[in-house]
């Protein structure tokens, strides 16, 4: 930028002197065509001079500038170098720093983990003298953690099999329940539908088996062990027949095809 101003000043200041001399050899019409000749010739060699010289200063502006602009290159380069060194720098600084935190942060959960799990031996620990002792006491508390475990699931089983038996049991006993009312039921109908023979004994007892389907409608009547005679045991048949459909228990699990009914009616 330098150079091209100091060209445009040079070229300006040369062509006001050449328009000079030209002017002022100008002025005398009384001068020969040869004073002309040799005034112009010197114009000339003086503007080639000028000229020569001009140039030159130019190529040491150009040359000075160019060096110039190397060295500003230069120094910007070495600034952002030291710029980018220094960015970099930070940057490793910071990195370091996010390692030391998350080391201290680490070895600060592990200490606590730590001081959690060996609280209840602390006291015991202080008297251990040797690894072999710590070692050993190391098993020990291993050894009891799991005595511990076997003892709670052999209790936690113990608990569900009670737990299991006493429903089985209360379950069974009131099925039982249900079914001595269900049995009772059936004796009733049947006692209600018996036309009572008069050689019926006193303490009579006889075991009815009866085959009945899921409508309660009996199929079949077979009197077993019964102390009473054959009209009592007839009559007998004849009442369970006359039973059908015999009642439905209060739960469908408590019915059974083959009833086997002890009968033994009020005196």
């Amino acid at each position: 930028m330098l150079v091209y101003k100091f060209k445009s000043f040079i070229y300006s200041f040369a062509f006001h002197i050449i328009t000079l001399t030209i002017l002022g050899l100008g002025l005398s019409f009384s001068i020969s065509k040869r004073s002309v000749s040799n005034i112009e010739n010197i114009a000339i060699e003086a503007t080639v001079v000028n000229s020569n010289e001009i140039q030159r200063e130019i190529d040491r502006l150009e040359q000075i500038e160019r060096q110039e602009e190397v060295n500003r290159i230069e120094e910007q380069r070495l600034i952002e170098q030291q710029r980018q060194d220094a960015i970099a720098e930070v940057e490793a600084e910071r990195r370091e720093l996010d390692i030391l935190r998350a080391q201290r942060q680490a070895a600060e959960l592990e200490a606590d983990q730590q001081r959690e799990e060996l609280q209840a031996l602390q006291d015991e620990q202080e008297r251990i003298a040797s690894e072999a002792e710590q070692r050993r006491l190391d098993q020990q508390q291993r050894e009891l953690e799991e005595q511990q475990e076997a003892l709670r699931q052999r209790e936690l089983q113990a608990q569900i099999q009670r737990e299991l038996d006493l429903e089985q049991t209360v379950r069974e006993e009131e099925q039982a329940s249900l079914f001595e009312q269900y049995n009772f039921m059936l004796v009733q109908r049947i006692e209600s539908n018996w036309i009572k023979p008069p050689s019926t004994i006193s303490g009579l007892k006889c075991t009815l088996n009866v085959t009945q389907i899921p409508s309660g409608d009996i199929i079949d009547v077979v009197v077993g062990e019964c102390n009473g005679d054959e009209v009592v045991i007839r009559s007998l048949e004849a009442a369970v027949l006359r039973s059908s459909p015999l009642p439905r228990p209060s739960i469908p699990s408590l019915f059974e095809r083959n009833l086997i009914i002890d009968f033994i009616p009020d005196d």
